[in-house]
């Protein structure tokens, strides 16, 4: 529920400007403000069948766009590389001290191995690019 709740968000960061200003309001006053389907009808004087057949339709062009584009699949993918560099950089970092520390030539091996695998993800992040 809470990653779906997330996927829709992001759907909703990239490609909400692409839907009408009325679905826009309807999204934005049911998942991001948590507004009832019942309380978006009363409020604009609709059926809640209404809200949710608007709603519905407008989740589902976000889902469209996202399959004709993938931008959110590949901002994640992006992410994720993003990520492992950063936490690859901190082991590095770590290698490095324990290296100086102590001289060990496993430790060398160890930081040479890290540093060539945050070099692949850099290079795939700017493959992506």
């Amino acid at each position: 529920m809470v990653e779906r709740r997330v996927h829709l968000a992001l759907l909703y960061d990239f490609y909400g400007p692409l839907l009408t200003d009325r679905q826009r309001r309807f999204i934005e006053l049911h998942y991001h403000q948590d507004w009832s389907l019942g309380e978006i009808a009363a409020a604009f004087g609709i059926s809640r069948q209404a809200v949710h057949d608007l709603v519905r339709r407008a989740v589902a062009a976000l889902e469209e766009y996202e399959a004709r584009l993938g931008l959110v699949r590949r901002y994640r993918r992006q992410r994720e590389a993003v990520d492992s560099l950063a936490r690859c950089l901190d082991q590095s970092q770590q290698l490095l001290a324990a290296w100086q520390e102590r001289g060990d030539p496993e430790d060398l091996r160890r930081l040479r191995l890290s540093l060539r695998r945050g070099r692949r993800l850099a290079q795939r992040l700017l493959r992506e690019v």
